[in-house]
C-alpha cells in the first residue's frame, strides 16, 4: 500500500509539473523545430565555416592549436574554445558540415530557456513567456542559429555569464562567481564584443552592494579575484599562447585601437565611437549609416 501511495503521489506530482511547465516546454520545442528543421539543405558553409571546418578537422587528427579564428577586422586571433567545442559534432556526423550548425541549435534553444529564466526572477512569469516566445521566433535569430559560426554562440554565454553573476552576488556563493568569471573567459574567446559584457559585470559587482566601509570593500575584493580566478581557467588558452609567443595579439589590439599605419584602424576615439554606434545605434533608431 505505501508503494502504492507513493507511486500515485509521484504521478499527481508529475502531472501537477508538467501542467506548471507545459507553456515554457512548448516554446522550447518550438524552438528546437524552428532551429533544425532541414537544417543540412540550408546549412550555410562559407569561406569562415571551411577555415573553422579544417581547423577542427587538424584538432580531431592530433595537430591541436591555441589559436582560434581570426578577428573581421584588426588582423588578430580570438582564442581557439569554438574550435573544441566545434569538434564532437563535427566527428559525429562524420565531417559532415551540418554537425556544427546542429550544436549552434542547440546553444540557441539552451539560450530560449536562459531568456525565460531571466525573466521569471526579474519581471515574473508572463512577461518571461512572452520574451521567451519572441525571441524563440525572431527571424534573424533563427538564422543565425542554425549556422556555424563563432559569434552564434555569444548570446548563450553572454546571458549565462550575466545569469551566474546575478546569482553569485545574490547568493554569495564563491562557486558561482568562479563559474560566471569562467564563462566570462570563454565568451571573450568567442568574441572580442565580451569585453562590453566584462565591463558591465565589473560594474555590476562594484555597485549592486554599495557600501562606504571596509568590510564592504574586503568583500568586494574577494569576489573580483573570485571572477578572475574563473576568468583565467576560462580563458587560459588564448593566455598560454600569448606567453608562448610574447603576448603577439596584445601587441597587434593595442596597434588597431591606438594606430592607423599598420592596422587601418584609425584613432582610438574614432575607434571607440565606431564600435559603440554598431552596439547601441540600433536601440534608439535603425538608420544605418551610409559607407563609403
Amino acid at each position: 500500500m505505501e508503494k502504492m501511495a507513493y507511486f500515485l503521489s509521484f504521478k499527481t506530482s508529475g502531472k501537477a509539473w508538467l501542467r506548471e511547465h507545459l507553456p515554457i516546454i512548448s516554446i522550447l520545442v518550438i524552438g528546437l523545430f524552428l532551429r533544425t528543421y532541414k537544417i543540412r539543405d540550408y546549412v550555410l558553409f562559407l569561406g569562415d565555416e571551411g577555415r573553422d571546418a579544417l581547423a577542427v578537422y587538424n584538432i580531431l587528427h592530433g595537430d591541436l592549436t591555441l589559436l582560434g579564428p581570426t578577428s573581421s577586422v584588426g588582423g588578430f586571433f580570438l582564442g581557439p574554445i569554438y574550435y573544441y567545442l566545434m569538434a564532437p559534432f563535427l566527428w559525429l556526423s562524420n565531417y559532415d558540415p551540418a554537425g556544427p550548425s546542429v550544436m549552434v541549435a542547440l546553444f540557441g534553444v539552451v539560450t530560449i530557456y536562459l531568456v525565460y529564466k531571466l525573466g521569471s526572477e526579474f519581471f515574473g512569469m508572463k512577461t518571461a513567456l512572452i520574451s521567451s516566445f519572441l525571441y524563440t521566433i525572431s527571424p534573424i535569430v533563427i538564422i543565425y542559429s542554425r549556422s556555424s559560426w563563432n559569434p552564434n554562440v555569444f548570446p548563450f554565454f553572454t546571458i549565462a555569464s550575466l545569469y551566474a553573476l546575478y546569482k553569485a552576488v545574490s547568493k554569495n556563493k564563491v562557486s558561482l562567481f568562479v563559474l560566471s568569471g569562467f564563462l566570462m573567459g570563454i565568451n571573450l574567446q568567442i568574441h572580442y564584443l565580451a569585453t562590453f559584457v566584462g565591463v558591465v559585470m565589473f560594474f555590476y559587482v562594484l555597485l549592486v552592494q554599495f557600501d562606504r566601509n571596509l568590510k564592504w570593500f574586503a568583500k568586494t575584493l574577494k569576489n573580483y579575484a573570485y571572477l578572475f580566478i574563473g576568468f583565467i581557467i576560462g580563458f587560459s588558452p588564448f593566455i598560454l599562447f600569448e606567453i608562448r609567443h610574447g603576448f603577439l595579439n596584445t601587441q597587434n589590439i593595442i596597434k588597431f585601437i591606438f594606430t592607423s599605419e599598420e592596422t587601418g584602424g584609425g584613432l582610438a576615439g574614432k575607434n571607440i565611437l565606431f564600435v559603440f554606434e554598431r552596439l547601441f545605434g540600433g536601440l534608439i533608431v535603425h538608420l544605418p549609416r551610409p559607407e563609403n
